[in-house]
């Protein structure tokens, strides 16, 4: 079992921390409470989110894409401008 910042997960996740942490106070999300601060565990939270997910929308299967997989652009707006 390993517990992590639900700012952590939420980054793995891509989701708003804002909707993991209504999952945990609503009790649809296994989760810690220390202060102010929320830990999952990384495998539950994996299953109940699937679960959450499939009831919410109907779809069965869920995709945690890496940050490391995802491309991102950096788009230089000055240098776009001193080409046109």
């Amino acid at each position: 079992m390993k517990l992590i910042p639900l700012k952590d997960y939420s980054e793995k996740t891509g989701l708003p921390i804002r909707t993991l942490r209504r999952f945990c106070q609503e009790g649809m999300m296994p989760a810690m409470q220390i202060g102010r601060v929320y830990y999952v565990d990384e495998a539950a939270a994996d299953a109940e989110l699937a679960n959450v997910i499939q009831k919410e929308t109907g779809r069965k299967k869920i995709r945690i894409v890496e940050p490391a997989m995802c491309r991102v652009r950096k788009f230089d707006f000055l240098g776009e401008l001193a080409k046109a």
